[in-house]
């Protein structure tokens, strides 16, 4: 297992190396083609754009920067108690984190690890995930990605799964979290993230609960620019995949699928389509007519649909909280 592990990293790494310095030929081989000409400097060249293209991917996913200020910047709970913490992924990465234990004294609560989408950090969704504990009566710890936040490191697909990783064995080390009452949410890019995370570890996840998720990368692609075939390529052309359809299939955790219908990035559809695949025994679907892509969570509603899944899943007593107030109105329905 060790060995596999130092194998495939090294031919990471070796692949890495060679797709740099393709970007950093790309300027020289172009004007030898253009001066001299000579097939093998073309076909260099069109690699080398190739690469420049392939690594410009992550600048259309990862928006670690947005709004601005968001490296520099993290908001931090006040009037309530936090504990700020420090998690070491598997491959050296220093991950910045939050930590709100649940409310009341008592056994320790259910845990929701939160997984947020690609812009901002973990301060931008602090009113959400103060809501969750109070609401569902839960513990949350609140992640920042590599390359977000104060977090070390630059993301990409197998960092962002990594960082959960180290996420999920920090909470099951923690003596204060119930190890077998550990829920994973995940908000847009974060159900990606999620997903992965259940599939990786079987039976480690009390549920799973997905937010405006979508079925892959590839097929964002597809819906974003319908006037190109992107979906027809192959898939060793995307940088990321993050494909949830692949992967849902190994996840057999009570699973509840929330979708905001007035979502205009990630098609509801999607959402749809990843319960369809579901193989769990337990899971619903919950619509929201006026839910958008980041703003679901403000409809009415909204934590009565986890609540009563939670109590389903978990077990009652999990989630024991009345409604909270000053949430839009919007009709929504669970199946």
């Amino acid at each position: 297992m060790a060995l596999s592990y130092r194998v495939v990293s090294l031919l990471k790494l070796l692949t890495s190396r060679a797709l740099c310095a393709c970007r950093l030929l790309l300027l020289p081989l172009l004007l030898v083609a253009c001066a001299h000409g000579g097939a093998a400097a073309l076909v260099l060249s069109l690699v080398s754009l190739a690469a420049v293209l392939h690594k410009a991917q992550d600048l259309l996913l990862y928006f670690p920067e947005q709004p601005a200020s968001s490296r520099l910047y993290v908001a931090l709970p006040t009037g309530v108690p936090f504990e700020s913490v420090s998690i070491r992924t598997r491959d050296g990465v220093r991950l910045s984190a939050l930590f709100l234990p649940g409310p009341g004294p008592g056994p320790p609560s259910a845990t929701l690890l939160y997984f947020h989408g690609n812009a901002g950090n973990l301060g931008h969704r602090l009113p959400n995930a103060l809501l969750m504990a109070l609401n569902l009566k839960v513990s949350v710890l609140l992640l920042d990605y590599r390359g977000y936040g104060r977090s070390e490191g630059t993301p990409g697909e197998a960092g962002l799964y990594a960082d959960a990783a180290a996420a999920l064995a920090y909470a099951r080390g923690r003596p204060d979290v119930d190890s077998s009452r550990i829920i994973a949410f995940g908000r847009s890019l974060g159900g990606a993230v999620a997903v992965h995370l259940a599939s990786q570890h079987p039976g480690c996840l009390a549920a799973l609960l997905l937010e405006n998720t979508f079925t892959s990368i590839p097929n964002m692609a597809s819906a974003l620019c319908p006037g190109l075939p992107l979906g027809r390529l192959p898939r060793f052309c995307f940088r990321n995949i993050f494909s949830s359809a692949d992967t849902i299939g190994r996840c057999s955790e009570p699973t509840l699928f929330v979708s905001g219908e007035a979502d205009t990035l990630v098609p509801p559809a999607m959402m749809r389509r990843l319960w369809e695949l579901s193989p769990a025994r337990l899971k619903r679907l919950a619509t929201f007519t006026d839910g958008t892509h980041n703003g679901t969570w403000q409809c009415r509603g909204y934590f009565m649909a986890l609540r009563t899944f939670l109590d389903e899943a978990v077990g009652p007593g999990t989630t024991a909280s009345p409604e909270a107030t000053g949430i839009s109105n919007s009709g929504h329905t669970v199946v």
